[in-house]
């Protein structure tokens, strides 16, 4: 059994509201416990800011293959990532309206060893029926009017199924077939609830999948409460995946630097879309009574409007706030594309972006964020 990580436990919250410089001082720890910023003279002798900090890996997000994006431009986008050097392609059967695996599949099939493959229990996709006919019509409507995106991006939210070892070894099965036989070099448990993660007859399970050599890890992708189970238990678990989001700054989580230093993985996702994170931030830059306009200039992103602005920043806090773990992005477009290899091709690190977390710390003390 791998050595197990240390987990330190959330104390229990005040029932009273602390005053915001307290709230501020404590978001400071934390960081400054991350490795974010330099601790006090005589506390720590790494000075982050004296580092440079490399970008973490990308990985590349399916889940809109087969729903929003089609196969043919589902598969010129896995193209792309491929070329530009990602190799890590995360998939699940709830994706794409249950297409992406097939997709990605087709993908793997010309590209034999080429890449790795994530994919996923715990979820199903529902049974379209006539919405699945109109896809095809949302994904044209939406060529030639932008602002129909809705009208594509909508799926049916996906089934969850009863985890027991049928319900892992029939999953992995259609997996495979579905993946024309590529391994799955990761099985992630999707978005479980905590307890099932430490379920004996899961864990048993899981074991004997890996010794068949039927996948080459196993994992979490849920919660942050789900991920804390795997992590405290560790084996079979070697990794796990949470958001990625300044608003909840999980990845700093001490909790997640003891698991990295016993050898666990981190992949982080949703940096534009965890809990609306570009919207929101997009609309606090845009509100002059926030500062944060300014914040984002004392950073470095003074150029493009609100959104622009937001979407890089959040880009960059993703990579920074994961190094040496992966960072999953649905960068289908083109253009989404470039700019991310624009971002990763100038990695910031975490101090770099004080003034910006500083500032939304000190907001969601005051409950000024929405």
């Amino acid at each position: 059994m791998s050595p197990r990580p240390r987990f330190c436990p959330r104390r229990a919250m005040p029932t009273r509201p602390l005053p915001p410089a307290v709230w501020a001082c404590g978001w400071r720890i934390i960081w400054q416990r991350a490795g974010v910023v330099a601790m006090p003279d005589g506390l720590s002798a790494a000075h982050v800011s004296d580092r440079a900090v490399t970008a973490a890996g990308v990985g590349f997000g399916c889940a809109s293959l087969g729903s929003r994006i089609g196969a043919t431009e589902g598969r010129r986008a896995l193209e792309r990532a491929l070329a530009a050097g990602i190799t890590w392609f995360d998939v699940a059967p709830a994706y794409g309206d249950g297409q992406a695996e097939r997709i990605l599949g087709a993908f793997a099939a010309a590209h034999p060893g080429a890449i790795t493959i994530t994919s996923k229990v715990g979820l199903a996709p529902r049974p379209m029926g006539w919405r699945g006919a109109l896809r095809p019509l949302a994904r044209s409507a939406v060529a030639m009017l932008p602002q129909l995106r809705g009208l594509a991006a909508t799926g049916r939210v996906p089934a969850r199924l009863p985890l027991g070892p049928e319900t892992l070894r029939q999953s992995v099965g259609a997996s495979l077939a579905a993946l024309r036989g590529a391994p799955i070099d990761r099985l992630m448990l999707h978005d479980p609830d905590p307890a099932d993660v430490t379920r004996p007859d899961l864990l048993a399970c899981l074991t004997d999948l890996l010794r068949e050599g039927r996948v080459g890890a196993v994992g979490v992708a849920g919660s942050t409460a789900a991920a804390a189970a795997a992590v405290v238990l560790g084996a079979p678990y070697s990794l796990v995946q949470i958001a990625s989001s300044p608003f909840d700054p999980a990845a700093l989580a001490p909790w997640l630097a003891g698991w990295r230093r016993a050898g666990g993985g981190v992949v982080t996702h949703g940096a534009l879309g965890a809990g609306g994170a570009l919207a929101r931030l997009a609309a606090l830059v845009a509100r002059p009574d926030t500062g944060l306009r300014a914040a984002l200039a004392a950073a470095g992103y003074d150029d493009g409007p609100p959104r622009t602005a937001a979407a890089a920043f959040l880009t960059d806090y993703a990579l920074a706030a994961n190094r040496g773990g992966i960072c999953l992005f649905s960068a289908c477009a083109p253009h989404h594309l470039e700019a991310l290899a624009a971002r990763m091709a100038a990695p910031r690190r975490l101090a770099d972006l004080m003034p910006v977390l500083d500032r939304l710390n000190l907001m969601s003390a005051t409950g000024t964020t929405p």
